[in-house]
């Protein structure tokens, strides 16, 4: 498994899951057409953080 995966395309898609077990950061605009669901790790901490600037 790498330690890290950089994408630099115009566009990325997904078409299975996406499974993320540390932490997502996102830059810029993102679009959730299905919804989000999350969940608050083991210890303890936000399940998400969405800051609208």
């Amino acid at each position: 498994m790498p330690g890290k995966v950089t994408s630099n395309a115009e566009d990325t898609i997904c078409t299975g899951n996406l499974n993320v077990l540390k932490n997502l950061t996102v830059t810029g605009l993102s679009s959730l057409n299905g919804g989000m669901a999350v969940t608050a790790g083991a210890d303890g901490g936000a399940a998400a953080v969405i800051n609208d600037k």
